[in-house]
């Protein structure tokens, strides 16, 4: 507390005074002079700390008074709306907020708005409990300007969804809560990667799996070939001159689930004569889960019938005909439809089992003997098998095959004699195979022939033999047969031999022998009288001739080296080491071949070769003691080199839909054929994201059309000769020229509750490089749109059109704007209003009787969009009056606050109602309307009709309101809590005003007797009063 000094206006402090004071002497509590300007301590983006002198204060009484103070400053700011230098432009006085109210004189004031300007001001108020004393207060500081620092932005709201669908996320966002004092130059939004691009390496995707989507100053953007049915995570954060702010929390939206993919990969997993067993992968549901399968199949008729539904992927078909072709194609079902069909899958059942060949016999004849059969059926691609083993008591032996083929009949001469035989024949086809029942077969035996003999000489390898005939063989016809047969590989004596000789002679020439090859041979002799059995095998090796070479390979043909391979002849003698020659096959040069290797690998790599020249190349074998046979000369023809990228590419001109590009031609360079240009799109997927190729001649111009506008394009270059393709040039990025949108799709219209308002929606169209900023719909009662009004412009996707006539068939179409121009209208939309409910009908007569009134009215003549009448609804409620003193004219309206009295439904047969009066003195309303048919509502109510009802009794109520303020002082409780410290308030929380109570006093109305006795009452006591106050002054 503070105790002032003595003045010349003041009396020496003494004790509080007691009673009252004479208002007149009344004690003044004065503040010498006004507060300095503030000062500024320290400045940060969202709070500022400031401090002030304090000021002398000073009592005025003319008796001596002790009063005690509290001195107290009050802080206030405002927020600077303009941006004038001017320190008054901008300041209201309505608008100063109290920040702080207390002792202190340091304050420090948070919750600022980064970059903005402030004023700020204080004023000195002291505060005493002695209600006696009058309070001068000086006039507030002088005005202290300031600006908070800028920063970056604040962190904004996630994303919000517009519209969605299947391939397409239309955004939208607010701006940030604080744009950190500057102004938002530009948004920033990442999406997580679409499943498209995921193999897509040129993307830059950071730590959170995102990457950029969209940058730019519109707060709305259309992701576009997005997948359907798959959750995308995005955010956005904004920048502005000074950075980039923080991110907003991630926010997750799902694409329009759709139709599934086509099923792929269908194998056949079982295959019979009768029945077909299909397997294939599940594919992609697109958002919604795969339900089943629909399957179709033709059967060689050229048409596809529907065969089963199934769930699995798995489809088994039975009872299927033999050696039939069969085609199915099958479709995957979700919630949304049906997928593409698959590509057809063609299979053919196997061949039946063949039967088993029936009638088996042999007969003998000169040593031979001719086994034959019968076929059952006799099916195309049947084959027959004779097999032979010893008798059934060798059951270890096994079956040899004697004959394969298709006929019916063989001939045989590889039955042992003197053994007993079992023989059995075999049908075969693709679908099995089948056994005839087995015979017994045994051949007498001969002489055998001996001293089996193998020599050489000049003409040829001989083989020879000696026969002592037996006493069975005289006077037969008497023949020999030799075979031969190779023992390099196989060596048990089931040997497959081959007849080289059949004769009288007991010698014979071998033909087709391989030299160096280890041979075995067996003779045996065929008379009249049978077959005798095999000789003893002689074994014998035909000598080697001098190696030769044979295919020759050329390969890893280059522009100056090749890959020369070759193989060793099978009869050749194992060589110790090769040669070869290549020679040019120019028409200018001799033909002589030159020695390019030597050793004994069996292949070589030729170097120093010329591009583009023919060679020929032969090679031979060296062993220790002479020479081999050169090979045959084999030609080729070495590549040429690949050409260089082209120089100073370069664009030269782009518009919509093309680019045109050009490049250093070099004129001497005759191994370039073609020009090959790429296009890849940058940034965003796409259905025709996949490069785009042109090929052109290296003196024709470079024009790469089909190009999406408003798209940012990659382009490359490589020339290409005969060889092959050389190198890509370094990349260019060019942007295509933006266009107006695409025609949007139709629009999708719903009815709206009323019978003539629809809610239109529609979708983005592609934009063509520039932001859709507004759609514009358009009605028309006409197709062809020759009269039509324009009931919307704005960026929405969807509008309410109301007001229509009912009854009426209208065509509503849509287009887009953005900053190039508009779309095409899209295709119409037909939309059909239903008929208006029944015009309300006129009340003509009203009779009030007996405590009832009885109305009567009349029904209106209906238009053609009106539905027809059905019956009629009454309803009887309190009215009120509005004068003309308030603007209106008098007229009764319906009490909207109150419910009605009494609401009555009557049929369209009836004209008249009777209606008990209530029990209430004022204005009665009576309205009536009609109800239409088929559901389609009541009509509007007809002019209210008013019955004007005398009261017995009325009673004037008058309420008003009284609002009491009651300040509450400060007490001793607050002095001790006061002290000079820091402190902090916030600007933006509202002042309360404390210390004020409101009250509301309702005064009755007094009987008129009551209120004569009380202004009795106040007579007299004015009176009293009045002669106590002249005996005051004048005693």
């Amino acid at each position: 507390m503070n105790t002032p000094d003595e003045s010349v206006s003041s009396s020496q402090p003494g004790a509080w005074p007691t009673g009252n004071v004479d208002k007149d002497f009344q004690p003044i509590l004065m503040i010498d002079k006004a507060l300095d300007v503030p000062k500024l301590v320290e400045v940060d983006a969202t709070s500022v700390c400031v401090q002030w002198s304090s000021v002398p204060v000073t009592v005025h009484s003319t008796d001596v008074y002790v009063l005690e103070y509290l001195m107290s400053f009050l802080l206030e700011m405002q927020q600077i709306k303009s941006n004038n230098e001017d320190n008054e432009q901008g300041i209201s006085e309505e608008r100063w907020c109290t920040q702080y109210s207390g002792p202190a004189t340091h304050v420090q004031v948070k919750g600022l708005h980064p970059g903005r300007k402030y004023a700020l001001r204080v004023k000195c108020h002291p505060m005493t409990t002695d209600k006696n004393v009058q309070i001068k207060l000086a006039p507030p500081s002088d005005i202290l300007i300031f600006q908070t620092k800028s920063t970056c932005p604040s962190a904004m709201l996630p994303p919000v969804l517009i519209a969605r669908g299947e391939d397409f996320l239309n955004l939208k966002w607010s701006e940030p809560e604080e744009n950190g004092g500057r102004e938002i130059s530009e948004y920033v939004l990442e999406g997580t990667l679409p499943l498209n691009l995921q193999d897509n390496a040129i993307l830059p995707i950071n730590a959170q799996g995102m990457y950029e989507v969209y940058r730019g100053s519109e707060r709305t953007f259309v992701w576009r070939n997005l997948s359907a049915g798959v959750r995308y995570n995005v955010r956005v954060k904004a920048v502005n001159c000074l950075g980039e702010g923080a991110f907003s929390s991630i926010a997750s939206f799902l694409t329009q689930a759709s139709v599934p993919d086509a099923p792929s990969q269908i194998f056949c997993t079982s295959l019979a004569s009768d029945s077909l067993t299909f397997e294939w992968l599940k594919p992609s549901g697109n958002g919604s889960e795969v339900t089943g399968y629909r399957i179709e199949m033709d059967n060689g008729r050229g048409s596809f019938d529907f065969v089963a539904k199934v769930q699995d992927c798995m489809l088994v078909l039975a009872k299927l005909q033999p050696d039939s072709e069969y085609t199915i194609r099958v479709c995957a079902e979700n919630a949304k439809g049906l997928s593409p069909w698959s590509p057809p899958m063609a299979v053919r059942t196997l061949i039946s089992k063949p039967e088993a060949p029936v009638n088996l016999s042999y007969v003998s004849s000169e040593g031979v003997l001719i086994f034959s059969w019968q076929s059952v059926g006799g099916k195309v691609d049947e084959t027959y098998t004779l097999e032979v083993r010893e008798s059934e008591a060798a059951l270890g032996k096994e079956w040899k095959i004697l004959y394969q083929g298709s006929d019916t009949m063989c001939e045989t001469a590889e039955i042992l004699p003197d053994l007993e035989h079992i023989v059995r024949v075999k049908s075969v086809n693709p679908g099995g195979e089948s056994y005839s029942e087995h015979i017994n077969v045994t051949i007498k035996s001969h002489a055998v022939p001996s001293s089996v003999h193998y020599y050489e000489n000049e003409s040829g390898n001989y083989l020879s033999w000696v026969l002592k005939k037996s006493k069975g063989d005289s006077g037969a016809n008497i023949m020999f047969e030799a075979q031969v047969s190779e023992t390099s590989h196989n060596t048990d004596e089931h040997t497959h031999f081959r007849t080289v000789y059949q004769g009288e002679e007991p010698n014979c020439l071998l033909e087709g022998l391989s030299p160096g090859t280890k041979y075995k041979a067996r003779v045996r002799m065929k008379s009249d009288q049978g077959i005798s059995k095999w000789s003893n095998h002689v074994c014998f090796k035909p000598s080697k001739p001098l190696c030769t070479i044979d295919d020759i390979q050329v390969r890893d043909l280059k522009a100056s080296s090749c890959l020369i391979s070759w193989d060793i002849s099978d009869s050749a003698h194992q060589p110790k080491s090769f040669t070869v020659g290549i020679s040019r096959l120019d028409e200018n040069l001799p033909g002589d071949f030159k020695i390019v290797y030597s050793g004994q690998e069996t292949s070589c790599t030729v170097v120093d070769l010329l591009p583009e020249t023919a060679y020929g190349c032969k090679v031979r074998g060296e062993d220790n003691r002479r020479l081999g046979p050169w090979s045959k000369t084999v030609n080729f023809i070495t590549t040429s080199t690949l050409p260089n990228a082209p120089k100073n590419f370069k664009i030269i001109y782009k518009s919509k839909n093309e680019v045109h590009v050009d490049w250093t031609r070099e004129t001497c360079s005759e191994v370039v054929k073609y020009i090959q240009i790429e296009a890849n799109r940058v940034g965003q997927a796409s259905p025709r994201s996949h490069p785009l190729v042109c090929q052109v001649a290296p003196d024709e111009s470079g024009i790469v059309k089909n190009l999406l506008s408003g798209c940012q394009y990659s382009f490359r270059i490589r020339s290409g000769s005969s060889t092959g393709w050389g190198p890509w040039s370094d990349p260019l990025l060019t942007t295509t020229e933006a266009d107006a949108p695409a025609r949007p799709r139709a629009p999708r219209a719903i009815p709206a509750g009323a019978g003539n308002a629809f809610k239109l929606s529609w979708e983005h169209p592609e934009d063509n490089g520039s932001t859709i900023s507004d759609f514009e719909i358009a009605t028309s009662l006409y197709r062809n749109f020759d009269d039509y009004d324009v009931v919307y412009r704005g960026p929405d996707v969807s509008y309410r059109v109301t007001n229509l006539d009912f009854g009426s068939k209208y065509f509503v179409r849509v287009r887009a704007y953005n900053s190039v121009g508009k779309s095409d209208w899209s295709d119409n939309t037909e939309i059909q209003t239903s008929l208006s409910p029944p015009a309300p009908p006129r009340i003509t007569k009203s009779i009030v009787q007996e405590g009832v009134v009885r109305i009567s009215w009349q029904e209106q003549q209906a238009s053609v969009h009106h539905a027809k009448c059905i019956g009629y609804e009454v309803e009887m409620n309190k009215a009120y009056t509005k004068s003309k003193t308030e603007g209106y004219e008098s007229k009764h309206r319906l009490d909207k606050k109150a419910s009605a009295i009494m609401r009555k439904s009557y049929k369209r047969t009836e004209d008249s109602c009777s209606i008990p009066l209530p029990e209430y003195h004022g204005d009665l309303s009576i309205r009536i309307r009609s109800i239409g048919e088929h559901g389609l509502g009541h009509g509007s109510w007809s002019e209210p009709y008013v019955l004007h009802i005398d009261r017995l009794d009325k009673l004037q109520k008058v309420a008003s309101d009284v609002q009491v303020h009651k300040t509450v002082e400060p007490g001793n409780g607050m002095k001790s809590s006061m002290k000079q410290s820091e402190t902090t308030v916030h600007p933006h929380r509202k002042q309360r005003n404390i210390n004020q109570l409101e009250m509301k006093v309702a005064k009755k109305p007094k009987q008129k007797d009551e209120m004569m006795q009380f202004n009795i009452s106040l007579l007299i006591l004015g009176l009293l009063l009045s002669v106590l106050l002249y005996l005051y002054l004048y005693s």
